[in-house]
């Protein structure tokens, strides 16, 4: 069992019984673990007071204090309604968090960020890139690593829960070619990349009610009646899950073939339906994943950018989960996890426990709801296992 924390509200801090490790403080409701605003995640309001307690509020914002607690601002004689308010907007705010249709999912998914391990600087690695490159945004990226600092996830800042880092350590914008800059904490370990294969499309054609096999490309290849690269189907893939024009394309193979094949994969990964499922998800004026999960794009209009907001937000709780229950089965004093790289795990793990990791991870990951998706595992050079 977690506690969720209330500061600055009472004379004392206060620990409330939750599972999820959050705070809520006057202006926020935070998720320790991965700085999620839980206000927006559950898409439930924040808290509400009477006038001369938000007078006070609007003052404390103003100085933007921390540490000075709401209890001791309030005249004595209003300190019991106050205490009051503040304990029925604390049970409000958890019934509302419990309630929520993507409560579960996000529950289940905080295993993951509670058992990230720290890293492994190769420093001769980095120093000699450092040296190498010249962009200043990537030196400065690579700079984020030196000292070991923690990457500070949130899945708020994005509109689909897909991961931000707000630290300077920021692995989602890191190239994957200067991954080799972490090293193994194991006397004898590797770096490995446990990734879903073809998450977002294999999403799609999920969502529409059929499975696909392991290598969705080959699948492809193999039902289309023209020959096509598959270097191709993958740009079409990308093309009709992110809505790109085709024009690209159209200087690889003949218009007629183009449209046959984008027309087939329009079809095979049931763009219309999952459409239709993108925009009649919604709740409290709000659009929502198929777990539930809230999507911040109300305004949005363009039947491109619904579709990809809903398919891109699914597959982020698949992959989330999915690596939660992987490493709830696996001996965490064997493997560290290091990174969450959008649908890709970094691990840290020693060599003799390297066939247990890919053994677990041939099975996939088994959505009750969806399926089964599958699981790579790599090393940070490209080989698999």
């Amino acid at each position: 069992m977690m506690y969720l924390k209330v500061k600055n509200l009472f004379e004392k801090e206060l620990d409330i019984a939750s599972e999820i490790s959050a705070i809520i403080s006057p202006f926020t409701y935070n998720n320790l673990l991965n700085k999620d605003n839980l206000y927006k995640t559950f898409n439930i309001e924040n808290i509400t007071l009477k006038d001369y307690i938000n007078n006070i509020l609007k003052t404390f914002k103003n100085i933007k204090t921390d540490n000075i607690e709401l209890y001791h601002s309030i005249p004595n004689h209003k300190k019991k309604d106050y205490l009051s308010q503040i304990k029925n907007e604390v049970k409000r705010i958890i019934r509302e968090t419990k309630e929520s249709k993507y409560y579960k999912s996000y529950k289940d998914q905080q295993f993951l960020f509670k058992v990230l391990s720290d890293y492994q600087i190769d420093s001769k690695a980095l120093n000699a890139y450092m040296l190498l490159e010249n962009n200043q945004s990537l030196k400065t990226n690579l700079t984020g690593f030196k000292n070991n600092v923690s990457v500070e996830y949130t899945r708020t800042d994005s509109t689909t829960g897909r991961l931000t880092s707000r630290s300077q350590a920021n692995i989602l914008t890191l190239p994957k070619k200067y991954r080799n800059i972490f090293k193994s904490s194991f006397q004898q370990g590797k770096i490995l990349y446990i990734d879903f294969v073809s998450l977002e499309p294999r999403v799609m054609r999920k969502l529409g009610g059929f499975d696909c096999s392991g290598d969705i490309y080959e699948e492809i290849a193999e039902s289309l009646e023209i020959d096509v690269d598959r270097s191709v189907i993958k740009q079409a893939v990308i093309s009709a899950v992110y809505g790109s024009s085709k024009n690209a394309l159209y200087s690889k193979m003949s218009k007629d073939k183009v449209d046959q094949l984008c027309d087939f994969i329009h079809d095979y990964l049931k763009v219309d339906l999952c459409l239709e499922m993108a925009q009649e998800s919604s709740e409290k004026d709000c659009r929502t994943n198929f777990w539930g999960r809230p999507l911040w794009n109300k305004g949005a209009s363009e039947t491109n950018v619904i579709l990809n907001n809903y398919v891109q937000s699914t597959a982020v709780d698949i992959a989330l989960s999915g690596f939660s229950k992987l490493l709830q089965e696996v001996d965490l004093k064997r493997i560290k996890p290091l990174f969450i790289i959008h649908d890709a795990l970094m691990i840290d793990v020693e060599e003799s426990y390297i066939n247990d990791i890919v053994n677990l991870s041939s099975s996939g990951y088994n959505c009750n709801i969806l399926g089964n998706f599958p699981i790579s595992v790599e090393d940070l050079y490209g080989t698999k296992y």
